[in-house]
């Protein structure tokens, strides 16, 4: 994939777990990327650890849930959060996405590096490793080799640092692409990732370039 932005600039992302079209747009555009699982927890911040799929009934999210831990004084930060056991997820999660994507063209073809992720083994792990570990998949499957994941205390040594931690820049955007569901629902924007890859397989990443070079 060409990219957007050249090896002396670094983008500071906020954690999200199988985080939207436009994160990974964000994300493929710099190449360099730094995800800050230092930022302070806020439990109102759901972004961190849900999603968003269509279904039968349209939208509609998937959350992996969490809880703090106990050995921890003072301020939390994401990377002190632990994934939950709460509700059995994992089984909620795999059965949602089989649900929602089992009739797409490349649900076969990614699922089974997509939801062993969503596991028992999970929970009461750090956040930040699920995190991680969907991240890694997600850029494989994606083709996005030239990305390079850096540490926090690296990102001092790049002239530029683009703080995306809020927001993406209002010059991504998400762009229509073929939905499985679009003839009852439309098309709907900024969906997770997931949804990009198991609809248009290999042509995501066409998608996310031209989400940044319209």
């Amino acid at each position: 994939m060409l990219r957007r932005f050249d090896d002396s600039t670094v983008a500071l992302l906020a954690p999200r777990l199988c985080g939207s079209t436009t994160y990974y747009a964000a994300l493929a555009a710099y190449g360099n990327v730094c995800i800050d699982f230092g930022m302070p927890y806020d439990k109102r911040q759901k972004l961190t650890h849900r999603f968003d799929i269509c279904d039968t009934h349209g939208q509609r999210s998937i959350v992996v849930p969490v809880s703090r831990p106990d050995n921890v004084a003072g301020r939390l930060r994401w990377s002190d959060i632990l994934v939950s056991e709460h509700g059995q997820w994992w089984n909620v999660a795999r059965t949602t996405l089989e649900s929602a994507y089992g009739r797409t063209p490349f649900f076969e073809y990614y699922s089974n590096d997509i939801l062993p992720l969503f596991s028992p083994e999970a929970a009461g792990d750090p956040l930040q490793k699920l995190i991680e570990r969907t991240d890694a998949a997600i850029i494989r499957m994606l083709g996005l080799t030239s990305v390079r994941m850096i540490p926090y205390a690296d990102t001092s040594r790049f002239d530029n640092v683009d703080d995306l931690r809020r927001s993406i820049p209002g010059n991504i955007e998400a762009i229509p692409y073929w939905q499985v569901r679009d003839c009852r629902f439309g098309f709907l924007p900024d969906m997770t990732i997931l949804d990009l890859l198991f609809n248009m397989g290999p042509e995501a990443q066409l998608v996310l370039r031209d989400m940044w070079q319209k």
